[in-house]
């Protein structure tokens, strides 16, 4: 049963990569940059999250803090250009 959900969620991926193919590249990059900045929100705030439930100073959730607030700066001043 686990593997039969590991491949339908792998046929998913597959698929939904497939169709993205085929999106013209100005599309493709509005949609990169929603994902880059969403991923900065999720690392924001898993980062103050850990912090504020934490009593004491904790390393992984500064970085994930920090690399959430770098990764939203680099996406919003356009650094983030990727040539492939």
């Amino acid at each position: 049963m686990i593997m039969l959900v590991v491949f339908l969620i792998i046929a998913i991926i597959g698929w939904v990569l497939n169709v993205f193919s085929k999106v013209p590249e100005e599309k493709k990059k509005k949609y990169r940059k929603y994902l880059l900045v969403f991923y900065g929100i999720i690392l924001i705030m898993q980062g103050a999250v850990a912090i504020y439930d934490q009593a004491q100073f904790k390393w992984l959730a500064f970085l994930q803090l920090v690399l959430g607030i770098v990764l939203i700066g680099a996406v919003t001043l356009r650094k983030q250009e990727l040539k492939f």
